[in-house]
């Protein structure tokens, strides 16, 4: 007789092979400490808001917001010409700047706010790989147990 067991174990392998099958992309992983952020110059707001820190613009430029690097590794590992480097805190700042300087009839604010969306987040996502931890110790061996009720 099969027992009740194995009869959810066979539905759920069944149910896996179905929905794995019916994805149409593969599922990859997200890694948390993603390096950097690569984004179009375009998307940081109007170009004389964007030129005092980003310098001029130039056709096809990308910005690469990063943790800190040294920008000589940067310039090995990204070697494309047209690239600004900046870091995200300096970014964030600036983007935030130009989002509070732009009329709210402006067609570029719904895009510089996106960008300060993608920035959060990316601050954000390094900030929880940073506080996560192993099952019970976070960094600095502060236990979890001992900082939270």
């Amino acid at each position: 007789m099969i027992s009740r067991r194995h009869c959810l174990t066979a539905a759920a392998f069944t149910m896996t092979l179905v929905f794995v099958n019916s994805c149409q992309t593969p599922w990859q992983p997200k890694p948390l400490l993603q390096k950097v952020l690569i984004l179009p110059y375009d998307d940081f707001g109007p170009e004389p808001q964007t030129t005092s820190w980003l310098g001029p613009r130039e056709p096809n430029a990308k910005v690469i917001i990063h943790y800190g690097q040294s920008e000589q590794a940067l310039r090995r590992r990204y070697p494309a010409p047209p690239c600004r480097y900046t870091t995200v805190k300096r970014a964030v700042f600036h983007v935030a700047r130009t989002l509070r300087r732009l009329p709210d009839g402006d067609p570029q604010k719904a895009r510089v706010h996106v960008t300060l969306a993608a920035l959060r987040s990316f601050e954000r996502d390094r900030q929880i790989a940073l506080t996560s931890s192993p099952p019970f110790t976070g960094r600095g061996a502060f236990r979890r147990m001992s900082l939270y009720p």
